[in-house]
C-alpha cells in the first residue's frame, strides 16, 4: 500500500492540503499492512510477545504457517486472554459446518461479485479502445478528404467500402 514506508503501520492525520494545518488531532487514519508485519516476524524485527497490534495482524496469515500459530498460541495462554478467547472462538466456529459453509459461501460470493467487477472493467476498456479506434479512423478518414484523396483509395487505406466511407462523411 505504502511502498515508501518502512513501518506496518501507518496513521495519517486529517490536514489542510494549501496552509498544511492540521485539522484535527483527534481524527486520525491507521493504514496496517499485513504483509509488512509478516515480513517484520520472518524477519525477526518484530516479535509478537512484546507488540500487541503485530501479535493481531499475525492472526490473519496464522492458518497458513504452523510455527506463527504455535507461537500465537503460547501468547494466548501464557500472556494474552482476549487473544486467547479470539483463538477458541475461531476453532469453536472452524469445526462448525454449518458456519463454515456460509464463510465459504460468503467467500465464493466476494470472490464471484469481484470477478464480475473485473468482467465488467475489461469489457468497459475493450469498448473505449474500439471506441478510440474507430474515432481515430473517421478522423483519419476527414483529414484525407480535406487533402483531397479519391474517396477510393481512401477506403482502401482505411480498409472500408467506398459505402462505408461515404456513410461515415455523411455523418
Amino acid at each position: 500500500m505504502f511502498p515508501e514506508e518502512e513501518d506496518f503501520h501507518n496513521v495519517g492525520v486529517v490536514m489542510n492540503k494549501k496552509s498544511e494545518h492540521i485539522i484535527s488531532e483527534n481524527m486520525q487514519l491507521h493504514f496496517l499492512e499485513i504483509p509488512k508485519v509478516i515480513r517484520e516476524w520472518q524477519e525477526d524485527r518484530m516479535d509478537p510477545w512484546d507488540d500487541i497490534l503485530a501479535r493481531w495482524l499475525l492472526l490473519f496469515p496464522a492458518y497458513e504457517d504452523e510455527k506463527l500459530t504455535t507461537i500465537l498460541e503460547g501468547i494466548a495462554m501464557e500472556k494474552d486472554p482476549v487473544l486467547k478467547k479470539a483463538i477458541e472462538d475461531w476453532e469453536r466456529l472452524s469445526s462448525d459446518k454449518d458456519f463454515l459453509r456460509l464463510y465459504e459461501a460468503r467467500e465464493k460470493a466476494i470472490k464471484d461479485r469481484i470477478s464480475e467487477i473485473e468482467t465488467a472493467e475489461e469489457k468497459a476498456a475493450k469498448k473505449a479502445e474500439e471506441e478510440t479506434r474507430i474515432a481515430t479512423k473517421i478522423e483519419i478518414i476527414h483529414n484525407l478528404i480535406k487533402m483531397g484523396l479519391p474517396i477510393e483509395q481512401i477506403a482502401k487505406a482505411a480498409d472500408l467500402s467506398v459505402e462505408e466511407v461515404n456513410e461515415i462523411l455523411q455523418k
